[in-house]
């Protein structure tokens, strides 16, 4: 036999190797094995040894500092403030009020504001009120209102 021969022969037998192994592969992913892997259960609850105990440690800062090249300076602990608790102040939230503008008459030199108050449009002069919201003073450019005691300004 002529050495091409040879060469052919055992290229074949590799060829058919490796489409039986691609053959076998795809025979065993079709029809999968009756034996399922039996997964161990896990268990549902953990107990631990130690129970409910916190660990603390602390850090020692006692070395030398790399970039400064010095030791750090021993600081006394300091004494613990007390602080008082912040004061709570009733907060008083406004409804929704938008300014719209101004009506004057000339003949009575009185100015009157459109006034929207939570949807609801009125027109009111200084000192009126609607919906607990009285008006106090205005111009073209803003009004001054008060509810509850407070007074806000809204801007046109």
């Amino acid at each position: 036999m002529t050495k091409n021969k040879i060469k052919t022969y055992a290229l074949s037998i590799v060829v058919i190797a490796i489409w039986s192994v691609i053959g076998y592969q795809i025979y065993s992913a079709l029809n999968p094995s009756d034996n399922p892997f039996i997964v161990p259960k896990a268990p549902t609850e953990f107990k631990s040894e130690l129970g409910n105990q916190k660990e603390t440690f602390n850090i020692l800062n006692n070395y030398r500092d790399p970039f400064l090249g010095k030791l750090p300076e021993k600081k006394d602990k300091p004494e613990a403030k007390l602080t008082s608790m912040p004061v709570v102040r009733d907060t008083i939230i406004f409804p929704v009020i938008e300014y719209r503008g101004t009506v004057q008459s000339a003949e009575a030199k009185q100015t009157v504001f459109s006034v929207s108050v939570n949807g609801t449009e009125a027109i009111l002069s200084a000192g009126e009120s609607i919906q607990e919201v009285t008006l106090v003073r205005g111009n073209a450019s803003e009004i001054s209102i008060s509810f509850k005691g407070k007074r806000k300004v809204i801007k046109k």
